[in-house]
């Protein structure tokens, strides 16, 4: 109701590995104001809202947004965190917050992807983990390309 019945519309979206999901989407014709809801499987609550074009108003509480870079997403978490190496479906998605402050909301995790803009470094790339301060994810010059939260308790880290 909030938002208007002919800004919404359900879609089967595009996800990791070859899978599909169906999501709620919200201004689907209207990049600086489009996000993305999947529902939890008794679709009465949302289990995870997220925001992935370039030019979008939306911004996490802590103030990052689309094109944010991986330092300063340390500086807002007070610290560096780990991701996914790059290149992969998986890849650039932040998998420990490491104890920092983007890890400390009680109801919520905060979901935040890096898509580099410089050169992917073979040693930043695949199924492994680093450490943001790392020297060849640096390399890569990464920015925040989605963003958004995963409904429920926090998962460690």
């Amino acid at each position: 109701q909030r938002y208007g019945a002919e800004n919404i519309v359900t879609q089967t979206l595009p996800g990791a590995e070859g899978e599909t999901y169906e999501a709620t989407v919200v201004f689907p014709d209207d990049i600086t104001r489009r996000f993305v809801l999947v529902w939890n499987e008794a679709h009465t609550a949302p289990a995870s809202v997220s925001v992935e074009n370039a030019g979008t108003q939306w911004r996490g509480a802590e103030g990052y947004t689309i094109g944010t870079t991986i330092g300063d997403v340390e500086r807002i978490n007070v610290m560096p965190f780990k991701l996914w190496g790059f290149g992969w479906d998986y890849g650039g998605w932040v998998s420990d917050w490491s104890a920092g402050v983007l890890s400390q909301n009680p109801i919520c995790n905060t979901r935040v992807r890096f898509t580099p803009r410089g050169e992917e470094n073979i040693n930043a790339m695949g199924d492994s983990e680093f450490n943001s301060n790392e020297p060849a994810i640096r390399a890569a010059d990464p920015i925040v390309s989605e963003f958004g939260l995963t409904i429920g308790a926090p998962a460690p880290g």
